[in-house]
């Protein structure tokens, strides 16, 4: 008898499409900006945790996709006898957590891909006269436009077909790498037409049009080389860019992991700081109201809460890490206003890690996205202050 589930978690892998019909990849494609907008049709789920609760706000992060009405999805599980056993589901809310686009390929005027990632969901209905090892789609509309009979023998391309195609020369190149190419395929030709002409170079007596011919191409080879040098200057700009944001994403993934860890909660309005040393850094938030909530008063009327304090010694108990955070959140109904943010080096007389200064990094997390803060206390500069506007129709 195949287990029955109500509520799982898992490791999740699916296919996708999108009405738009340019081709996503990892680093163009953003779960929080939402630029395309995502359908799945099938897909497949190992690992399987029957929950008891879901609670989706807990599970997210910044690379999370939330869905709504999601079908055709195989498990993979074992029954009571230990036997592998397979069916299909449908959830009625879905969360993929480190979202991730694998591939992606244009096709009849839409985009179609793989996402993998960690989910949690809400199953909706269970299905049993559906065939596991090839589930249908979810309407005519969510698959490309195929006859009834034709429609599962040719399913969208494959990743090993896309594979394929590119290494016989069918791929192509977008962006900057497409202008270098171009710019390089003009030198070539180029440098053909001075071969060609290289009687006339050699001799100017021959031809004065040929002299002509010649000051020109040179001329139009130091405009590209030129040109060339420009874009070359612009991919190294992206590259170091991009090198920022790996960065900084790499920064938010660790705060999440460490607020997770702690217990941290996360509310409609939640303030996070987070440094690398034993020393004791404070974090306070002032609200529009005029109240303070700070480690000697960690709630406010207005709904305000320090949850995590770290590196503070009180009574003779010490909470000491060298990987501490400190959490401030309004779970919901936040006051509209400008909020005023304190970090203070509080043991700045007798640091723990004889520094004279320490960077932190300090995360404003809403429903809307996320805003990062950076500084730097001292024993010179022990209070650094940072003020952030909310409200609840922020873009």
């Amino acid at each position: 008898m195949v287990e029955e589930f109500d509520i799982v978690s898992g490791e999740f892998e699916g296919n996708f499409f999108t009405q738009q019909k340019s081709v996503l990849t990892t680093s163009e494609w953003n779960a929080l900006k939402k630029e395309h907008a995502i359908n799945l049709y099938r897909g497949e789920l190992k690992n399987i945790s029957k929950e008891t609760v879901y609670q989706p706000e807990e599970f997210r992060n910044r690379e999370s996709l939330l869905l709504h009405n999601v079908t055709n999805v195989q498990f993979h599980s074992k029954n009571s006898s230990g036997e592998n056993t397979s069916k299909i589901y449908d959830f009625e809310q879905l969360l993929i957590r480190d979202a991730e686009i694998k591939d992606s390929w244009e096709l009849n005027g839409k985009t179609y891909g793989i996402i993998t990632g960690k989910i949690i969901g809400k199953v909706q209905k269970r299905n049993s006269n559906f065939d596991a090892s090839n589930p249908p789609p979810q309407n005519d509309k969510e698959i490309p436009k195929l006859k009834p009979e034709q429609r599962f023998n040719n399913p969208p391309p494959s990743r090993q077909e896309i594979n394929d195609y590119v290494r016989r020369g069918g791929g192509y190149l977008t962006g900057c790498l497409s202008n270098i190419w171009r710019l390089l395929f003009a030198l070539i030709l180029l440098i053909i037409l001075l071969w060609l002409l290289k009687g006339c170079i050699g001799d100017y007596s021959k031809s004065e049009d040929c002299c002509l011919e010649k000051d020109k191409l040179e001329s139009e080879n130091e405009d590209l080389k030129r040109k060339l040098s420009r874009v070359k200057t612009k991919l190294e700009e992206a590259k170091k860019k991009l090198l920022e944001l790996e960065e900084e994403n790499e920064r938010y993934r660790e705060l999440a992991e460490r607020r997770r860890n702690r217990g941290g909660k996360i509310g409609e309005l939640t303030f996070t700081l987070m440094w690398d040393t034993e020393d004791d850094l404070d974090l306070s938030v002032t609200d529009p109201t005029g109240q303070k909530i700070y480690h000697k008063f960690k709630k406010s009327q207005s709904g305000g809460e320090l949850d995590i304090d770290a590196n503070r010694c009180e009574g003779g108990n010490c909470d000491i890490s060298n990987t501490p955070i400190e959490n401030i959140f309004w779970r919901n109904n936040s006051p509209i206003g400008n909020y005023s943010i304190q970090v203070n080096f509080f043991n700045k007389d007798n640091p723990k890690s004889n520094l004279d200064e320490v960077p932190f990094y300090l995360e404003v997390l809403t429903d809307k996205g996320v805003k990062t803060l950076r500084g730097i206390v001292s024993k010179d500069n022990s209070v650094v202050t940072f003020d952030y506007y909310f409200t609840n129709n922020q873009e």
